[in-house]
């Protein structure tokens, strides 16, 4: 969690993130979201959209964008919806 309590203590973990894969960073915004239907997107809803192939030439976060815009219900998001793609050469 990023920015919630500065006062807290964290683990601190490393990975390798192997050439040519991407590291997806964002918030709840970005899957908490409310759908056409009325319901509520949830982490466990968004994960498949993240193992889609890319889409080129649309960008990742674009596709990403898009896809979550057209699963929610029209108008704002109700939160921020920020997500930060970092691909590895």
């Amino acid at each position: 969690m990023i920015g919630v309590d500065s006062e807290s203590a964290y683990e601190v973990h490393r990975s390798t993130i192997p050439a040519g894969h991407s590291l997806h960073l964002f918030s709840d915004g970005v899957f908490e979201i409310v759908t056409a239907d009325g319901g509520r997107g949830t982490l466990t809803d968004f994960l498949p959209l993240l193992m889609q192939p890319a889409n080129p030439p649309t960008t990742e976060p674009e596709r990403i964008y898009q896809s979550i815009r057209a699963m929610a219900r029209s108008g704002p998001f109700d939160d921020d919806f920020s997500l930060l793609v970092l691909t590895f050469p």
